[in-house]
């Protein structure tokens, strides 16, 4: 994870990258959180309008249960995983803002090998690992009682996602295709 401050008109603008399995939150209005390469990935956004704060994880995976075994990510819970990165989150912006009512939005979830993807699909109870993320994630936020408000999920392009918490709005740039709004 790594922050770059880039200067735009007369105000600075940080921009906050996060890679696989990681996590960010700040209440900092000049603050964006981008996260690109994104295919079965879901990048999840919490945010409270009425705060002015966010937060976003880069998911891998639904759950723990799914990994290697030989994997340093073992132990300490991880935005690696939905059912982990999403009570990370959430717990991470409850402890410090305790009143927050937080929403989500989500991007992601792409069937990147849809050869493979195809051949477990149905046929072995087993659904592609982006809409395996997709779903994980909806379930914890579902548990939580945290509302989507946005999501763009599925389909088979990568995607850079820009999160703005000034506004709180998701920006999704599809390889391939013109950028747009999550509101």
């Amino acid at each position: 994870m790594h922050n770059i401050i880039q200067q735009t008109d007369k105000t600075l603008k940080i921009q906050q990258y996060l890679y696989m399995g990681e996590w960010f939150v700040t209440n900092s209005i000049d603050c964006e959180l981008i996260t690109s390469g994104l295919g079965s990935c879901i990048a999840l956004c919490l945010y409270d309008s009425a705060l002015k704060i966010g937060g976003m994880a880069h998911i891998v995976l639904p759950s723990r249960s799914i990994k290697n075994n030989n994997s340093p990510f073992n132990n300490a819970p991880t935005a690696r995983y939905a059912d982990e990165a999403v009570n990370i989150l959430v717990h991470d912006l409850k402890k410090r803002y305790q009143n927050a009512n937080l929403c989500a939005k989500l991007a992601g979830g792409s069937q990147m090998f849809q050869g493979i993807d195809k051949k477990h699909n149905n046929t072995n109870g087993f659904l592609p690992i982006g809409l395996n993320n997709a779903e994980a994630v909806k379930k914890e936020l579902y548990q939580l009682k945290i509302p989507i408000y946005g999501a763009d999920l599925g389909g088979c392009t990568g995607r850079t996602v820009i999160f703005n918490i000034a506004n709180g709005k998701v920006y999704i740039k599809k390889i391939g295709l013109n950028e747009f709004i999550i509101i």
